[in-house]
């Protein structure tokens, strides 16, 4: 329950709301959770070793920056191919 003072004039309404939190990924696990943060991790790691920034590290791999930035912000999950690409990336 959230309760909202809503202001009009110089009148003051009380109102109560029944306001639901709803995870953003219902499937977010927390095991997932971690596996995400370790994943991205380990690439910002890498990338700070190697002195890159994200914008070069997606043109080294060819994933798009928009893509390593939701893997490093650990709301996606990378698939096996774009891993293989930026570790691919890392290494040269």
């Amino acid at each position: 329950m959230l309760d909202v003072r809503l202001f009009s004039n110089s009148n003051v309404e009380r109102t109560t709301l029944n306001v639901q939190w709803k995870s953003p990924s219902p499937r977010l696990t927390p095991a997932l959770a971690l596996a995400r943060a370790s994943i991205a991790r380990e690439i910002i790691r890498k990338m700070n070793a190697a002195g890159l920034n994200q914008s070069e590290l997606a043109r080294r791999s060819g994933v798009p920056r928009e893509t390593l930035n939701r893997i490093l912000r650990c709301t996606r999950t990378p698939d096996e191919k774009t891993v293989s690409k930026i570790e691919k990336a890392l290494r040269s």
